[in-house]
């Protein structure tokens, strides 16, 4: 009896959870609150004008999104794991930020570069009072040092310690991993808080990074945002000026059809069938004097026109050259050499299109936390990747000849992407695939710019 009461109690429990998805679907009834608009023919007139001004700023979105997608991921690239506040830093709320579950910078003896990790708890009384996990491979230890330092003592520092220490805080809002990376650029670009970003960033690496600020906030905001918006009022005025136009236009018609039918009515209450029968006669009279006059002309036209005047000559002459010029389309298009038509076939650009694709999200997949296998495998794609764009650059100044390949701006910027990618892997061939020399490693950042090939 015991064990059909629980498996009711199971099923009940069930069903409970099933009914429980089925009712999240009440939530469709607060659209119901949308046939009010039907009594406002403002807000109708309202809601046709943005759903037509979107099509006007979709372009725009996209290339935002594409704007975020590289200044993300060069934050990634300059940032990640980088950026650093005090470990004496608080709130708005004069609440510490160095409490459990905050992320910290750590060092580890014999290592220059900063680790993350996060603070599990904090026991005063302990002579290793912090706890932390690693980030990167979720190992738990206790530390005993907490004090902030120099970036720039780092290796110093390092090289005289005996256990892991704590040297700074990770800011909430930093470039760690690519989700972050966007919603942290996406924040710049609304000018929120952009001290909280920047001054953390500038600590960790540099002064010089500011200019990364700079720069998104001049392009993205002063310009994008600003261009966004000026489309949108523009659409806006335009597209309701239209509608307005048409609303105007369709009533009109209505009133005039308003009025024909009264005169039909009243014509067809006044009017005797005799006089319709003579309207009719005249009508069909009137008809056929019509159509007799238009054979006539007709029939003069065509036996007066056989001459052929200095004008028909000219149009023929123009049809001929028009042929003649798509018959010389194709017969360059067949001349051109075999080198060029492999650059310019659809299916050679499309396959360039998926390696920058590719080359993109192995950009987007590298991040401080990366493991060793995975930054292995990602290394083999940076080299597949550069070793593709390096024979694409050369088929194409062999194709072109390399005075007509440099005069296009998207060759010049593949070119600057090929050399710099060409140091990237000299260096990590010198470093051993380590992470050494990093101000040259910098050099990889650009290849992210292959993203606005696809504009063309």
């Amino acid at each position: 009896m015991n064990e059909d009461m629980t498996e009711g109690a199971k099923a009940c429990e069930v069903g409970g959870n099933g009914m429980a998805v089925l009712r999240s679907f009440r939530l469709v009834r607060v659209l119901r609150i949308g046939k009010l608009v039907r009594a406002f023919p403002q807000i109708q007139r309202q809601l046709k004008v943005i759903t037509k001004t979107i099509g006007a700023v979709s372009s725009l979105v996209a290339l935002i999104l594409l704007f975020i997608l590289i200044f993300a991921i060069l934050g990634m690239s300059l940032f990640g794991g980088a950026s650093m506040m005090e470990l004496g830093a608080e709130d708005t709320d004069y609440i510490p930020h160095f409490r459990a579950g905050a992320y910290v910078r750590i060092l580890v003896p014999n290592n220059k570069l900063l680790h993350t990790a996060r603070l599990v708890s904090v026991n005063v009384t302990d002579p290793q009072p912090f706890e932390i996990e690693h980030w990167m491979d979720h190992r738990v230890e206790k530390v005993s040092i907490a004090q902030d330092t120099n970036p720039s003592r780092f290796e110093e520092v390092s090289n005289t310690l005996q256990e892991t220490m704590i040297v700074g805080l990770a800011p909430r809002v930093s470039f760690d991993s690519f989700f972050f990376a966007c919603l942290t650029v996406f924040q710049l670009l609304t000018a929120s808080d952009i001290g909280d970003v920047m001054y953390p960033a500038m600590r960790g690496t540099s002064h010089v990074s500011a200019l990364y600020f700079v720069g998104l906030i001049v392009i993205g905001n002063f310009m994008l945002f600003n261009l966004f918006v000026a489309i949108i009022i523009t659409g806006f005025s335009e597209t309701k000026a239209a509608i307005l136009k048409e609303e105007r236009e369709n009533q009109a018609m209505i009133e005039q059809d308003k009025l024909r039918k009264a005169a039909s009515i009243a014509r067809g209450t006044s009017i005797k069938s005799g006089k319709s029968l003579e309207r009719g006669t005249s009508i069909a009279s009137s008809t056929v004097e019509a159509a007799k006059g238009c054979f006539t002309t007709l029939w003069g036209r065509f036996f007066t026109s056989n001459r052929v005047t200095a004008e028909d000559m000219k149009k023929a002459a123009g049809q001929g050259d028009k042929g003649g010029v798509e018959e010389e389309v194709e017969e360059r298009w067949e001349d051109i050499p075999w080198k060029r038509r492999v650059i310019e076939n659809r299916y050679f650009t499309g396959s360039i299109i998926v390696i920058i694709v590719i080359s993109c999200v192995s950009l987007v997949l590298q991040r401080p936390s990366m493991p060793a296998e995975e930054r292995t495998i990602l290394g083999q794609v940076n080299i597949a990747v550069n070793v593709i764009f390096m024979i694409e650059c050369i088929w194409k100044i062999i194709a072109y000849g390399w005075f007509k390949y440099i005069k296009s701006r998207w060759n010049q910027l593949d070119f600057f992407l090929v050399i710099t990618s060409l140091i990237d892997m000299a260096v990590d061939f010198a470093a051993g695939g380590g992470e050494g020399v990093e101000s040259i490693r910098f050099f990889r950042t650009f290849r992210i710019f292959r993203a606005l090939r696809p504009l063309r």
